[in-house]
């Protein structure tokens, strides 16, 4: 029976990603997607450790923010 969940487990791991996750969607161009797995993997590589795409893409947008000092105006707008 490994490998399975009981109705519990999977009744907590819903409302996990409910109450501590948000889901955010990305439409992008044809190819995109090749390239940003690409990319995540290219950089996995370079810093010795498996990153996602998805992990790819928050840290790229994270440092965008900061390099352009946005958490300050974003935390203010609230």
């Amino acid at each position: 029976m490994a490998g399975t969940y009981t109705e519990a487990q999977k009744r907590a791991a819903i409302k996990h990603i409910k109450e501590k996750t948000d889901d955010i969607r990305l439409r992008t161009k044809k190819g995109l997607k090749d390239r940003y797995k690409h990319a995540a993997a290219e950089y996995s590589s370079k810093i010795g450790k498996k990153i996602s795409m998805t992990q790819f893409i928050i840290e790229a947008v994270e440092e965008k923010i900061n390099r352009e000092d946005l958490d300050k105006k974003i935390t203010q707008d609230k």
